[in-house]
């Protein structure tokens, strides 16, 4: 996910993201099985 910069929620969702193999993405770019934080 880019344009984010260091949002602290980012950086402490992100490794759980990573290691379930998922993708970050903008809100506005998600999908309908997607799920929006």
């Amino acid at each position: 996910m880019t344009g984010i910069g260091d949002d602290p929620f980012v950086a402490a969702v992100k490794p759980l993201v990573d290691a379930m193999g998922g993708e970050m993405v903008a809100p506005d770019r998600a999908g309908p099985d997607d799920v929006v934080l």
